[in-house]
């Protein structure tokens, strides 16, 4: 059991406290934040084009994109942008699927979740040769490789009030345990919620107790809680599983709530998460060594690029810019060097790496 209140005098012994109970609201110019940055040019063969992605991963030598609705499609590249592959399978013959819902690579296979159909599609990583298909019994909604087996993430019911929740699996993916979790808790997480750091350590950030875990064996540890002061999200929240009720709480009151895209460099943190509504987003900065927080609303002309990341892998922020939606200007307030902006093809998308190393004065 955890036992999470208002009282800092209750953080349990261990827990870090991200503070931003009193942290100001500002608006920062994102080229005065210290930071380190790198680009990454996506070279993309002219017949293939990425569609809405939503998740990007990391693995010793590939990223992997995730397009969840409109190609149903998995984009393999390596470190260096170069194109690798890609899965799109959509049909219910054989190693197909019809939904591309969720995703996991561990051991040499990536794993996909459909959930419609109900399975778990095993292939060969990165060549996508199928391995084999099963049926899960409980629905899923995000996944993620723990390097030991599999974490779930279940909007299931598993008694009145409570989903299946947090789920461990091993490698062959039959189910060790859960912990079963208030229906909010688990429809307020997202794929955002997990993060890896430069050690590749994996992180789980859980909204509305506004813990983060890191993933230990088959287990969660408590790391990290996130306190915003008076504007917590009340615990009640937890219990919803009726959104028209959450939006009428969020209506009566001013809140920060489900942390998310949890990062850690040094001793500064970054972390998204919502401010009264699912948009905007605002993004908040903690340095452990002086003890202080600040909370940012707008970061200039690049905001709309780096406010809220898609992922946070292997201790980088990731931003991916869509060609057209993007200039050699943008480049240049995100930092690229001038004598790097012409090498790159503005018709190619970009992925963006970032990640704060000094409070900005």
């Amino acid at each position: 059991m955890v036992t999470i209140s208002c009282n800092s005098a209750n953080v349990k012994e261990g827990l870090k406290k991200i503070d931003f109970s009193k942290a100001p609201l500002k608006d920062v110019d994102f080229r005065e934040i210290p930071k380190e940055s790198k680009f990454v040019p996506l070279r993309l063969p002219d017949s293939v084009y990425l569609g809405k992605i939503e998740t990007i991963r990391f693995t010793d030598k590939y990223m992997v994109l995730h397009d969840r609705e409109l190609a149903k499609a998995l984009y393999v590249f390596d470190h260096e942008g170069n194109y690798i592959g890609r899965l799109k399978r959509h049909g219910e013959a054989e190693g197909e699927y019809l939904s591309l819902y969720a995703f996991a690579v561990s051991g040499g296979n990536v794993y996909v979740y459909d959930r419609r159909l109900g399975n778990i599609v095993k292939y060969t990583f990165p060549e996508f040769d199928l391995v084999s298909s099963q049926s899960m019994n409980i629905y899923l909604t995000e996944m993620v490789g723990t390097g030991k087996g599999f974490m779930g993430i279940s909007d299931d019911f598993e008694e009145e009030g409570y989903y299946y929740g947090q789920l461990f699996y091993d490698e062959d993916f039959q189910l060790i345990s859960n912990i079963k979790k208030r229906p909010g808790i688990i429809e307020a997480t997202e794929s955002t919620g997990f993060s890896t750091d430069d050690t590749g350590e994996l992180y789980y950030s859980e909204p509305l107790s506004e813990m983060v875990y890191k993933m230990d064996g088959k287990i969660l540890k408590e790391q990290y809680l996130i306190d915003f002061g008076s504007h917590g999200i009340p615990t009640e929240v937890a219990e919803f599983s009726d959104a028209e009720d959450f939006y009428e709480l969020l209506s009566e009151g001013h809140y920060f709530f489900a942390a998310h895209n949890f990062n850690r460099t040094g001793s500064i943190v970054s972390v998204n998460f919502y401010n009264q509504d699912i948009e905007p987003q605002l993004q908040g900065l903690y340095d452990f060594k002086t003890e202080k927080g600040m909370i940012i609303k707008d970061l200039g002309e690049v905001t709309d690029y780096v406010i809220a990341p898609i992922s946070v892998q292997q201790g980088y922020n990731i931003a991916l810019l869509y060609p057209d939606e993007y200039s050699r200007e943008t480049l240049r307030l995100l930092g690229m060097k001038e004598e790097n902006l012409d090498s790159i093809d503005i018709s190619k998308p970009v992925i963006y790496k970032y990640r704060y190393v000094k409070m900005p004065s």
